[in-house]
């Protein structure tokens, strides 16, 4: 009896562990079932009646739950990054077809955007030790992770939505951000990205990376100030009437990107 409650403990720490990785990919319901059994420890009989459904019902949709969260864990584990990327965007990204989103996750994480193959390779310390490396970007900043993917996405969505205008992103750092979204955005057809920083508000090296930024769809701007006078300044770019009109007379339309 011992080993079997330890195997129940175990299986439930198991799914509970699962869920907590993978529960966006479940649905609504059985996000639900899912907490109310194994983050509340309701029984069967007391989420059913919760639920005023049947004991089978909860049973049946929490089984399948539990060997849709298996799936994903034994599937993600034998990919690599841009294969497990483009199987997670599946799952949300409901109005771009499988293909698309495999050539956004390609142009994103290929070896010509990230030193290191596995793009987040994970290393091993010692037996209970590991680290994710997130500095393998253009940038070496973690931040590349979502801002070389990003800009795709962006552009996906507005020829979907038939923008045909120029989306213009303004950014306002205080380092790391703007030189990871000029990166990102570099040479993405149908964008521009202008960031301004603070002139004397980040690091030497910050700042070298984002005024040599190439690309011809890029533009780097120095503030006298610090951080907040960029980010107001920026802001109030996104609220002036004046400005809107002058950019949609331009053929661009304003939106911004953080990670």
């Amino acid at each position: 009896m011992e080993t079997n409650g330890h195997d129940e403990i175990g299986r439930k720490v198991e799914l509970a562990w699962l869920a907590a990785f993978y529960g966006g990919m479940l649905t609504e319901k059985q996000k639900l079932c899912f907490d109310m059994r194994y983050n509340q420890d309701l029984s069967l009989g007391e989420i059913a009646e919760e639920l005023e459904v049947s004991r089978q019902n909860v049973h049946e949709l929490i089984t399948r739950s539990a060997q849709k969260l298996r799936k994903y864990e034994a599937a993600l584990g034998s990919m690599n990054y841009p294969q497990r990327a483009a199987l997670i965007l599946r799952q949300y990204l409901e109005d771009f077809s499988p293909a698309e989103i495999e050539r956004d996750v390609a142009a994103a994480y290929g070896t010509d955007r990230f030193r290191d193959p596995a793009v987040a390779p994970v290393r091993r310390l010692d037996d209970s030790t590991f680290v994710l490396e997130l500095f393998h970007g253009p940038t070496l900043a973690f931040k590349d992770i979502a801002l070389q993917l990003l800009p795709h996405l962006i552009r996906r969505s507005a020829e979907k939505n038939g923008e045909t205008r120029e989306v213009s992103i303004l950014v306002a750092t205080s380092g790391d951000t703007g030189k990871a979204a000029l990166e990102g955005f570099r040479d993405v057809p149908g964008t521009s990205c202008t960031v301004f920083y603070p002139l004397e508000g980040v690091s030497d090296v910050q700042k070298l990376q984002m005024v040599t930024t190439a690309g011809e769809n890029t533009h780097v701007i120095a503030v006298r100030g610090n951080f907040d006078d960029a980010q107001t300044g920026v802001k109030e770019l996104f609220s002036s009437e004046t400005f809107g009109e002058k950019m949609r007379e331009k053929g661009r339309v304003l939106s911004s990107a953080n990670s």
